[in-house]
């Protein structure tokens, strides 16, 4: 958390218990920012939850997902999808380390 305050930028798809403290704490930290990371393909006109919404709109999150549209969302496949979320986030944040 004191660095998020400081200016790092969280990426997690927030979805174990330990991930939604963080990211209840990232809330309460109004000058915190992140990025939340979706299992899922986001379809051409994605509706954000009220509670993303209100983030969005206040420019503390961006949502990413690193499946194309047409993407079957499949809750089937959810332990290998977070595995891949988890390997994108982290060659996004390695990438963005590197142009640091």
């Amino acid at each position: 958390m004191e660095r998020a305050v400081r200016g790092l930028v969280p990426v997690s798809g927030f979805i174990s218990p330990g991930e939604k403290e963080l990211l209840r704490r990232l809330k309460a930290e109004p000058q915190a920012r992140f990025i939340k990371t979706v299992p899922f393909s986001l379809p051409p006109r994605y509706d954000p939850s009220a509670e993303d919404s209100r983030e969005l709109a206040a420019d503390r999150l961006l949502i990413l997902s690193g499946f194309p549209q047409g993407t079957p969302d499949s809750r089937e496949n959810l332990r290998a999808r977070c595995n891949i979320m988890n390997s994108l986030a982290a060659a996004l944040c390695s990438k963005a380390a590197e142009m640091a």
